[in-house]
């Protein structure tokens, strides 16, 4: 889908997090992003969300986006305006579905957490 970010997140190419060296790749093929271990999903892409949350159904890959009612349509963190501020919500029921495990201290920042 669109891509929100632009050059902005491109800083973070090559950086390492916990010896794990980050890559960020747009992509337009869901095929290719079965590799990838976080997946951000365009607000572009609503129309095509189930289908997508489909594929990724079960698979221990965290999806992100900012789509109104993400997290209740299988997606895990979904990102929140309110007062003008950033905020989030997780799925932690899908989360764990996939093998993933939320930092707990994550599940209590967060401003909804399905679980």
């Amino acid at each position: 889908g669109k891509d929100p970010f632009g050059e902005a997140i491109d800083i973070l190419k090559g950086k390492r997090v916990k010896g794990w060296k980050i890559k960020i790749l747009r992509m337009n093929s869901l095929e290719k992003a079965e590799s990838c271990q976080v997946i951000f999903i365009s607000p572009s892409e609503a129309s095509s969300l189930k289908e997508i949350l489909n594929f990724f159904k079960n698979k221990p890959i965290l999806t992100i986006s900012e789509i109104p009612g993400f997290i209740e349509k299988g997606g895990i963190i979904n990102f929140i305006i309110i007062n003008n501020k950033i905020r989030f919500e997780i799925n932690d029921k899908v989360a764990r579905e996939g093998g993933l495990k939320i930092n707990s201290k994550l599940l209590r920042l967060a401003r909804k957490v399905i679980k």
